[in-house]
């Protein structure tokens, strides 16, 4: 299994999506074999393991907050299963599944609330693949302006920072992470703004279980999946892969579902304006 090279075991969604993967393969039999990319890209590490011969078959992790790796680079001839999951669909594998997140429809859920709230004025912090399914899903009528070099906590609450002393200053954030929701409200903080009343914040929830998983109410606003069924979904189509050994490309989807929390409310006015 591999993945971006900036990814690190400390990720949440990472994490969560070995831990799932890492169940599955135990009930199923697989050995499951995690390769640090060592800075190396993506590609270039997928290559060297298939000069090896040293696997019977690759799960890709792309995930929403990365830049993924992608199978561009693999040979016309390979044949070898692979899954992947937010990653790019190859077209030299004759035996691939791919595991997607509905982002439109998870977007369209968020985009949608906020405008009901009378957000028009957003700011979004995505990167990789999730950046790009942002700008491609966003709203003609929305003032959407998308951040896609800000990774961490640290880097979110500068950000946010500065882009809230801006005028006009956006009225929410979306974002792929809890852990860049949370510098977000850092900000909010030191602004003296209160978050769901001045400030709405939406963030991507992969459902992490060290802050609860799915049976707490959530902190912010979210659009959550569980990465960890992703990854027990990924070993699931693997396994189809090896015992049927499809010509075509398999396909599974997980759609998030909008969980409403404290860090929405509506646009400050808005409801005197109506009445």
């Amino acid at each position: 299994m591999t993945g971006p090279p900036e990814r690190r075991i400390a990720d949440p969604e990472w994490g969560e999506f070995l831990c799932g993967a890492s169940d599955a393969c135990l009930h199923l039999g697989f050995q499951l074999r995690l390769v640090g990319a060592a800075g190396k890209a993506p590609d270039q590490l997928s290559l060297r393991l298939l000069e090896r011969d040293a696997c019977d078959g690759y799960i890709l992790f792309g995930g929403t907050t990365c830049n993924a790796p992608t199978l561009e680079a693999w040979p016309e001839d390979f044949s070898t299963p692979v899954v992947l999951f937010g990653v790019p669909p190859g077209r030299t594998s004759k035996l691939q599944a791919l595991l997607e997140i509905d982002h439109e429809a998870a977007l369209r859920q968020a985009f949608d609330y906020l405008d009901a709230l009378g957000h028009h004025r957003l700011s979004a912090f995505f990167s990789g693949r999730s950046a790009e399914a942002f700008r491609d899903h966003s709203p003609s009528d929305l003032d959407v302006e998308v951040h896609a070099d800000v990774l961490t906590e640290r880097q979110a609450f500068r950000r946010a920072m500065v882009l809230l002393e801006t005028s006009p200053p956006p009225t929410a954030f979306l974002t792929s992470s809890p852990i860049l929701a949370i510098g977000i409200r850092r900000a909010l903080e030191g602004c003296g703004l209160t978050l769901g009343r001045d400030v709405s914040i939406i963030t991507f929830d992969p459902s992490i279980s060290m802050l609860g998983g799915t049976d707490m109410a959530p902190a912010f606003t979210c659009i959550r999946y569980s990465a960890q069924e992703a990854g027990s979904r990924s070993v699931e189509l693997f396994a189809a892969l090896l015992s049927s050994r499809h010509e075509d490309t398999l396909f599974d989807t997980m759609t998030p579902k909008l969980v409403i929390g404290p860090s929405t409310g509506p646009l400050l006015g808005k409801k005197s304006h109506e009445h």
